[in-house]
Parts: C-alpha cells; structure tokens; sequence
C-alpha cells in the first residue's frame, strides 16, 4: 500500500495528494474499518463525520544528515521536496480564525502505512498541548516521538501540537492524515455514573498537571449531568491568554474556579427549588 500512496513527484502538492488519497479503494477501507471507526467513536461519539481533508505528509531523505538528532528541536532542516513540515504547530480550523476547543470536538488521525523507525522521522507530538492557546514556553519533556510499525495509526487531539522530523534514512516517509469532526454533544450512556471520577494517570510527559481541566473533559465526555454547562463557561472564557497560556497556576486556578462556581450555582439553584431562603 506505500506504493500506492507515493505520487509521482511533480504531483506531490497538497491538492493533489488530496484528490488521490480520496480515490485509493484501501484508505476507504480503513476509514470503514471497525477498528478505527470505534476508537474514533469513543472520543468524537458515534455520528461523527470524516473532513474532506486528506493530506499525504511526505518526508525526503535529507541529503549529508549526518550525527543525530534532538527530538525537541523546532524547524530541523528536512529533505528536499518534503511536504512535512518539521516546525511545532498547531492546525488551524480555518483561515477565518484559530479557536481552540478543550472539549474533544476533533481528532487528527495519523496513518503510517509503512514501517517508520526513528531515522526516518515520524511525526513528533507535544504531550497536554491541546490545552494551550499557543505552543510558546513548551518543555523539552512534553515530546512524545516513537517508531510506528506499517499500519500504525496514531489519534491525537485537533489541537495537539506536532511536528514533523528528519528522514536520516535513504528511503522516502510517507504518513497520511485525516480529520474526523464530533457532530453533536455526548449523550449519558449506561454505567456513565460508575467510576466517574477522574484519575489522573501515572507518568504523564506534560509538565502541566491540570486535573481540574481534564476532568471538566472527562464529564462531560460521559455526558454526565452538571458538566456540560460548566464546560460551556470554560469555553466562553476562551483560551488563555499567551502570557499565561502554559502556566500552571493560572490554568489551574481558572478551573478551580470554574469548580466552585458550578457547586456555587447547583446550591442556590437547590435552595431555589426548595423554596428556602439564601
């Protein structure tokens, strides 16, 4: 299949990597497949929807590579005629702005239809970036980089910052995303109240620990009752500003504060019900 993904070079350009991934029968295929059609449901909901867009990422052996190479550089010189970029971003959702969403509302889906070890350069990813309005003051240790065996395919939150790497190897890289968009709210499923505390997991490489935030997430994911609307605050207050984007205190004291505001409301709105004084 990594034949069939690799165009003649003076076809590779955006456009027409895009027409032609969307006429290989096998990606359509994997699309389909209940493997990915199920991860993906467990994170967007069940009615999501697959973006026309389809990119087909290729990386150029670079030429006198030589030595090795820091994971956490940014803009590493790639080979001539690659499409990957090598810089950490973020994907836009258009040209009209750059929202972020903390809620899981999109998923990039990176495919790697070949064997890519380390010298070939997979995609680099920035651990907890989503939560960040942009990618200054990221730490060395958020990287996540790993060789992906033929067939992998990694799922990774729109927002989550990324980055391509140097093909130190003498073979072509090729890796293809798409985009799948959440088309309504999660709605409460059976067992959603078991368990349905957050635990925030061991080992984690982002530096930033903000369990407020990712339960918010978590809940509201469950479609479990009261989380939904305290999200919506938190999206109305939009993103941090870059200032404070990646500090800790700060993120973290918005969501507490959004924590005790949403116990704040339920009382009053309990005392309400009750006829009771406050």
């Amino acid at each position: 299949m990594s034949s069939t993904l690799a165009p003649p070079a003076k076809h590779r350009h955006a456009a027409g990597d895009k027409a032609r991934s969307a006429k290989v029968r096998q990606l359509c295929e994997l699309m389909e497949s209940p493997t990915l059609r199920g991860a993906v449901s467990s994170l967007l909901g069940p009615e999501f929807a697959w973006a026309p867009h389809r990119a087909l990422h290729n990386s150029e052996p670079v030429e006198h590579a030589g030595g090795g190479f820091d994971p956490f550089e940014n803009a590493p010189r790639m080979g001539k005629g690659s499409i990957a970029g090598s810089g950490w971003h973020q994907d836009g959702h258009s040209r009209a702005g750059r929202a972020r969403w903390h809620r899981p509302r999109a998923v990039n889906v990176f495919y790697f239809a070949h064997d890519v070890p380390l010298a070939m350069g997979p995609t680099r990813l920035l651990a907890g970036s989503h939560l960040y309005a942009n990618l200054h003051g990221i730490e060395a240790r958020q990287v996540f980089m790993r060789a992906m065996p033929a067939g992998a395919l990694v799922i990774a939150h729109f927002d989550l910052g990324h980055a391509g790497a140097p093909n130190r190897t003498d073979r072509s890289r090729y890796m293809l995303k798409f985009v799948a968009l959440r088309q309504r709210n999660p709605r409460r499923a059976a067992g959603a109240d078991e368990d349905a505390r957050w635990h925030t997991p061991d080992g984690l490489l982002n530096p930033h620990i903000v369990p407020h935030a990712w339960e918010h997430s978590w809940r509201w994911l469950r479609g479990l009752p009261g989380a939904a609307p305290l999200a919506d605050v938190a999206a109305a207050l939009g993103p941090l500003p870059p200032t404070v984007v990646n500090s800790t205190p700060r993120h973290a004291e918005r969501y507490d504060f959004l924590t005790l505001f949403a116990h704040w409301i339920s009382t009053v709105l309990e005392e309400n019900r009750e006829g009771r004084e406050f």
